[in-house]
């Protein structure tokens, strides 16, 4: 046995001081008594004061300098070495999906996995290392490789299921690339099912090691919810659901439909085994609202028993149009139900913004545009960051972008220009239409400015003449204002971002989630991004212009089929034997422990003397505090076996350096981006971390997070014929601590 810190045990010397308090004799005092009774207890005093009477009578005494010694020991951290096992390495895979938190087993999946997970570490011998990954969105590492027990199973334990469709697949790439060429590791994945992701993440590693839970599929489910406005017949709107019983029997339910908790509709349904099907609930209302469709059924999941719908209120959206006359403009905004017009000549518009949502500028370039939302047309105003090198006479458009909202069912293919503006954008943004030549139509993003670049003049092309005019103008007006939202873009499913637009001039977003949670939201270049679904609900956007709700649902039948799916089976390969090196274990908790006692039995011992055997507190101030004193100490040392940790603030910096080595990358260039990494490590400061990643067809942690001011050039060898970029930075996001 040795002692970590060996000068803590000078604290036994308190023991001197301690006996000389004892020795000290007792002040008496003068008393008249009516009674010769009372001298029995003045003799036995005076027997005490004695030199050695009272250290020999009083238990007390001897309590205290067992407990005193034994803290003194524990201050000291005495540990034994034993053989354990030394380079083993278990990542230990929670899978926290919606289907996770089925209650086919008791109480859930989840739990069964979580004590699964504890009693697979209760089994591990001293000295093997644990890591716990959650696979949620993205994978995370709840627990770096340790070998500190409390602080894996304290991992296991805060491990929370989420509403989140199966993510196996990059928690497993993750586990095997943080475990390396480690033949000895083992990673261990909880889940209810191995899913086709989960299992190219696999590969044909025998490293990974599949623990399933649960045990039946009965689930009725809603798959999807849309509303939708309705022209024609008595009621104003249609809700349209899917449904589907995953179950193996034919289930007979009720579900409702709740508008602002108003029921305006309500039905039964049987549905056969495995059947689905398409409901659809007319319905009124006035204003907007929130919509929730309610499965009345007693089955194993409730995540996707209830779906919610939010109708946005109709809300106006001012536009100014400067323009010295243009019809097509004129007419398509004033036709738009939700914009509310004013038209200015050139000449009295001086830039900004002044009251309004939107201003459309039409060959109108006012010396300082200002911060805001513009729709520029045939114009580039001074401080617009958009260069004007020339005209292109004709130009021939090459692309367009189908997938931007704004562009979503617009074709350009037989768009007529005769005449266009020859720009090139200096700040970021994105092309939405291009030609040869350069943007035809460009989305201007800055942080307090956002506009619609239209190139060229309406009246040279035949672009007002064909349906894409009101389109494209119509998403503009939308994609630079919240105002326009329908409910196709107020809902989302769990794990997608929400990503809207703000209001000029809002700066700050607050986000409250389903459960009660409020989080500070992130608004960048006019718009609002969070990242956090992973709650089924509603979630209410607040800003200071007012309030936008948005509706996260599960709407996934790979986590509603609950029946438990095949895993693979683990093949014992050719395995390394663990080599045994010495690990030191520490006592210093039980030592600590015999003190709490021992300062138990002393406190109990004392209150019973100065009460007289009574129950209360002593009457005596003085004995008060001392009894006091003695509960202080009690809670203090009682803390103290708990282990708890005071967060404290780092100026400490870690960086992880991803390096590509694919094939596209030349030597020359990868021996550029190691030097880079190098000089950048070489200026850390102490306590600075670096760590280096390397990637091309998959990621490899090369050189984990490690203080210092060098890294050593990438060793790791991965194939070269592809470049997983996005998994490097996965695997950075989950090594970070």
């Amino acid at each position: 046995m040795s002692f970590l810190q060996p000068l803590a045990l000078l604290l036994a010397a308190l023991s001197v001081p301690l006996l000389l308090l004892y020795f000290l004799k007792v002040r008496r005092r003068q008393a008249a008594v009516p009674s010769l009774m009372l001298w029995k207890p003045s003799l036995r005093d005076r027997e005490a004061s004695t030199f050695f009477q009272r250290l020999q009578r009083d238990p007390l005494l001897i309590l205290q300098l067992l407990a005193l010694l034994a803290l003194a020991f524990a201050l000291a951290r005495p540990a034994v070495t034993v053989m354990g096992h030394g380079a083993k390495r278990i990542v230990i895979v929670l899978d926290s999906s919606a289907s996770m938190k089925a209650t086919d087993v008791e109480p859930s999946r989840f739990v069964r996995a979580q004590r699964e997970a504890l009693g697979l570490v209760g089994r591990l011998g001293v000295g093997a290392e644990v890591m716990v990954i959650e696979a949620a969105v993205q994978p995370r590492v709840l627990a770096p490789f340790s070998r500190d027990r409390q602080l894996t199973l304290a991992a296991i334990r805060g491990a929370q299921p989420r509403d989140l469709p199966n993510r196996l697949g990059e928690a497993v790439r993750t586990a095997r690339a943080l475990v390396g060429q480690d033949s000895r590791a083992e990673i261990h994945v909880f889940t209810d099912g191995a899913h086709p992701a989960a299992l190219r993440g696999q590969a044909d590693d025998v490293r990974v090691r599949w623990v399933g839970v649960g045990q039946r599929g009965r689930n009725v489910a809603i798959t999807n919810l849309a509303v939708r406005r309705n022209y024609i017949g008595t009621y104003d709107s249609q809700a349209f659901l899917s449904v589907v019983n995953f179950s193996d029997q034919p289930e007979t339910f009720s579900f409702t439909l709740t508008l602002n908790n108003d029921v305006v509709a309500e039905k039964t349904l049987t549905l056969e085994p495995q059947v689905r099907r398409a409901v659809v609930m007319p319905f009124s209302h006035e204003g907007g609202g929130v919509v929730r469709a309610r499965l009345n059924v007693s089955d194993d999941l409730a995540a996707d028993d209830v779906a919610y719908a939010v109708i946005p209120p109709v809300r106006a959206i001012n536009v100014l149009l400067v323009s010295p006359g243009n019809l097509f403009l004129e007419k398509e905004l004033s036709t738009d139900p939700q914009v509310k017009l004013e038209v200015r000549k050139p000449d009295a518009y001086q830039g900004g913004m002044e009251t309004f949502d939107v201003v459309v500028l039409d060959g109108v370039s006012p010396t300082k545009l200002g911060p805001g939302r513009f729709v520029l047309v045939n114009t580039a105003p001074p401080d617009v960051p958009i260069e004007v090198l020339g005209r292109i006479e004709t130009p021939v458009i090459m692309d367009w972008d189908r997938k931007h909202p704004i562009m979503r069912q617009v074709d350009f293919a037989k768009i007529a220009i005769q005449d266009a503006m020859r720009v090139r954008p200096l700040a970021a943004g994105k092309i939405l239409v291009e030609a040869v030549g350069g943007p035809l139509v460009y989305l201007l993003e800055e942080p307090n400015r956002k506009a619609v670049f239209f190139g060229f003049d309406l009246f040279q092309s035949d672009l007002p003449l064909r349906v894409a005019f009101p389109l494209m103008m119509s998403k503009s007006l939308r994609w630079l204002h919240p105002a326009g939202l329908d409910q196709s873009s107020l809902s989302l499913q769990t794990g997608q971002p929400i990503q809207l637009p703000v209001e000029h001039g809002v700066n700050t977003a607050t986000v409250t989630t389903p459960g009660g949670r409020s989080v500070r939201a992130q608004v960048t270049r006019g718009a609002i991004s969070y990242t956090e679904t992973d709650e089924v609900g509603v979630y209410t956007i607040s800003t200071p212009r007012g309030e936008t709700k948005v509706a996260v649902n599960l709407f996934n039948p790979d986590e509603s089929e609950l029946a438990p799916k095949p895993l693979p089976a683990f093949v014992e390969g050719a395995r390394a034997e663990t080599v045994p090196v010495p690990v030191q274990r520490e006592l210093w908790q039980f030592l600590v422990l015999l003190a709490l006692v021992l300062l138990i039995v002393e406190g109990v011992l004392y209150w019973r003397r100065q009460t007289a055997g009574r129950y209360g507190l002593p009457f005596n101030e003085g004995d008060r505090w001392a009894l006091g004193l003695r509960c202080v100490l009690l809670i203090l040392l009682a803390t103290a076996l708990v282990r708890p940790m005071l967060p404290r603030g780092v100026d400490r910096l870690n960086v992880i350096y991803l390096l590509d080595v694919s094939d596209s990358v030349s030597l020359a260039a990868r021996e550029s981006a190691f030097r880079f990494a190098a000089q950048s490590a070489g200026a850390a400061r102490p306590g600075d971390q670096s760590g280096v990643i390397v990637f091309g067809e998959e990621a490899v942690v090369d050189q984990p997070l490690k203080p210092g001011n060098k890294i050593d050039r990438p060793q790791a060898t991965v194939g070269g014929r592809g470049t997983s970029l996005a998994q490097a930075l996965q695997l950075a996001l989950a090594t970070a601590p």
